[in-house]
């Protein structure tokens, strides 16, 4: 059993042999290596819910948020949805994995935002996507989004 540390976007295994340092990015960690002549790259995604620290920047916006998208109204499941992306009208998209909860609910942990602005949200399938709602990344940085989560 070994340890990790991490140092800004790197994370670094104590026990790892081939792997070398990784690159945490979003709900991802990727590590590239080159193993018995061929070149590798491993990709670990984010699983269960989103940590319960919640970082605040002054003026008490969000940097990070934690999303829930309810598609209860639309009566259709959400288990084709793989990710939950943030347009929040600065030029970037904030993306991040969508995990199923339940037969209509999905949690979406979006692990850096801008704080302070209105974010319109949208799911993906990764062949197509559509605009459930919006959010604020002020105030709460836990929220809950109604969404018509249906085509």
């Amino acid at each position: 059993m070994g340890t990790y540390s991490v140092d800004g976007d790197k994370v670094i295994l104590s026990e790892s042999q081939h792997r070398g340092a990784g690159t945490i990015s979003g709900e991802q960690i990727q590590f590239e290596y080159d193993y018995k002549g061929l070149h590798q790259t491993v990709t670990y995604l984010r699983s269960g819910d989103a940590p319960q620290a919640q970082a605040k920047p002054a003026g008490g916006g969000c940097n990070q948020l934690d999303l829930t998208v309810s598609c209860a109204a639309s009566g259709k499941a959400v288990d084709w949805i793989n990710t939950c992306s943030l347009n929040c009208g600065d030029g970037n998209r904030y993306d991040a994995l969508a995990v199923q909860k339940d037969s209509s609910t999905l949690s979406c942990w979006h692990r850096q935002v801008p704080p302070n602005k209105t974010c319109s949200v949208s799911v993906s399938s990764g062949f197509d996507s559509k605009v459930v709602g919006s959010v604020q990344t002020a105030g709460n940085c836990k929220q809950t989004l109604r969404g018509q989560c249906a085509w």
